[in-house]
């Protein structure tokens, strides 16, 4: 069996979904840009819009057949994580965007995918990850840049997130954050800071005390290949 282990999925029914509960994510701007949409969450600068690609599901699979690909592994889309909103908003659009991705890959069986948690707060990111586990994820995709600037993986009120993965035996995929204004992912170095983001976190978090963190990450991660 051939598995692609690193693609991203933004379901159509998750834009339209966004689109039609646009009062629930006071904090989320949406703004439309050649028919898709692109994001700004509470107050910073718009995402990149989304592509295409990211949506068309049957054009996916198509390539995936011509490739030969048994399975692909599927995240949301980094740019639409919004860990910048508040703790509640952060939740419900993490948890719509985790409804929406379970509905695609339940009915497409080629797709597996990767839940989103809203990892601004770990207790809320603790929460939805069990929660998307016992809904059949087998784990998570998450950046490396938690709270923006500055922040990293293993700040102290994330343990209950690494808790909650290694009691739950998630696998999480840790991607580099795209243009969020650190140094460490700047656009103009991002081939060659990128991978070491997400080194940078592995060792962080791997070497850091603090419940479940040690037991969790040696064997439940996976660092972003280029």
């Amino acid at each position: 069996m051939i598995v692609d282990c690193h693609a991203h999925l933004v379901p159509p029914d998750l834009l339209a979904a966004i689109r039609n509960d646009a009062a629930r994510f006071p904090n989320v701007r949406q703004i439309e840009d050649g028919g898709s949409l692109a994001f700004a969450f509470a107050g910073r600068k718009p995402t990149r819009p989304v592509s295409k690609p990211l949506s068309d599901i049957p054009a996916r699979l198509a390539w995936m057949s011509k490739q030969g690909i048994d399975r692909q592994v599927v995240g949301g889309w980094v740019d639409m994580f919004g860990y910048e909103l508040p703790g509640a908003e952060a939740e419900a659009w993490s948890r719509l965007a985790n409804d929406c991705l379970h509905s695609a890959a339940k009915s497409e069986p080629h797709l597996v995918p990767l839940a989103t948690v809203p990892l601004g707060d770990g207790a809320r990111a603790a929460g939805v990850l069990k929660a998307a586990m016992a809904a059949g994820f087998p784990g998570a995709m998450i950046g490396t840049l938690p709270r923006g600037v500055g922040s990293r993986l293993d700040d102290a009120d994330l343990d209950p997130f690494w808790q909650a993965a290694d009691e739950t035996g998630a696998i999480i995929h840790i991607h580099p954050s795209f243009d969020a204004g650190d140094a460490r992912v700047s656009v103009r170095m991002h081939v060659l800071l990128e991978p070491r983001d997400v080194d940078d976190a592995l060792v962080r978090t791997g070497s850091a005390k603090g419940p479940g963190r040690n037991a969790a990450v040696p064997g439940a991660v996976r660092r972003n290949e280029f």
